[in-house]
C-alpha cells in the first residue's frame, strides 16, 4: 500500500506469512513493535536471528537442540534425561508436535519422522527419519513399545502402515494412538467415520 512506508509494509508482509496471522492482525503486530522500546527490539531481533543460527536437531530424535547447547553426545534434554521413560518411544510427524504432547504428561522418548507419506507431493519412505529409528531399535535394547502417532489422514495411516511392517522382525510393541469420541462429545454430532473408529477401538469395562 502506497500510504504505509516501505519499511513498515515490509514488516507487515513478513508477519502476515505467519500460520494464522491475516493482513489486519500483521498490522497491529507491526504498528506494536514501531512503539516498542529499542531494547525490546534488540533482543527480539536477536532472537529471531538465533532461531536460524543457533538451533539445530538432536542426532537421536531429530527434535530441536541449541547448537551450542552443552552436551557431549549432541542431544536434545528429553534424550539426554535420564529420568523418562526410555522403554516407550513415541514417533511424531514434526519436532513442534513434541511441545504438544508434553502438555499431556507423556514421560516417554520420542523420535521426530520429519513428514508423513504423500507420493503425490513426491514425499517416500526414504524421506523419512525410519532408517535412524532402525537403527536406534537395533542400538538401544530397553526400548520396548513404539506409539505411531501419526495423523488421521490417508498419509498418516500409510505412513503407520508402512513403520508396522518395517518394525515386525524387531522386538517391540508398536502402537498408535486410539481414535473415538471426543471427551464430552455426543453422538449426535460426531462424524461417521469417528464412530466407526470408536466402535473398532472399544475398550472392556467389565
Amino acid at each position: 500500500m502506497d500510504s504505509i512506508p516501505k519499511t513498515l509494509e515490509n514488516i507487515i508482509i513478513d508477519l502476515s506469512k505467519l500460520p494464522g496471522i491475516g493482513r489486519r492482525t500483521a498490522e497491529r503486530l507491526a504498528i506494536f513493535l514501531l512503539e516498542s522500546d529499542s531494547e525490546y527490539l534488540k533482543s527480539f531481533s536477536i532472537n529471531i536471528n538465533d532461531l536460524n543460527e543457533k538451533m539445530s536437531e538432536c542426532k537421536t530424535c531429530h527434535c530441536f537442540i541449541d547448537i551450542n547447547y552443552d552436551s557431549e553426545l549432541n542431544e536434545c534434554v528429553i534424550c539426554e534425561d535420564d529420568s523418562r521413560n526410555g522403554k516407550i518411544v513415541c514417533l511424531l510427524k514434526k519436532a513442534s508436535d513434541v511441545i504438544i504432547f508434553e502438555r499431556t504428561g507423556y514421560n516417554g522418548q520420542y523420535h521426530i519422522l520429519g513428514n508423513l507419506i504423500s507420493p503425490i507431493d513426491g514425499i517416500n519412505e526414504e524421506d523419512l527419519n525410519i532408517e535412524s529409528l532402525l537403527s536406534r531399535l537395533s542400538s538401544d535394547s530397553n526400548i520396548e513399545e513404539v506409539i505411531i502417532a501419526t495423523d488421521a489422514s490417508i498419509e498418516g495411516d500409510s505412513t503407520a502402515l508402512l513403520i508396522s511392517e518395517t518394525l515386525k522382525d524387531y522386538p517391540v510393541k508398536v502402537t498408535r494412538l486410539a481414535r473415538g469420541l471426543p471427551i464430552g462429545g455426543t453422538i449426535e454430532h460426531v462424524d461417521q467415520t469417528t464412530l466407526s473408529s470408536s466402535i473398532d477401538d472399544r475398550i472392556e469395562i467389565k
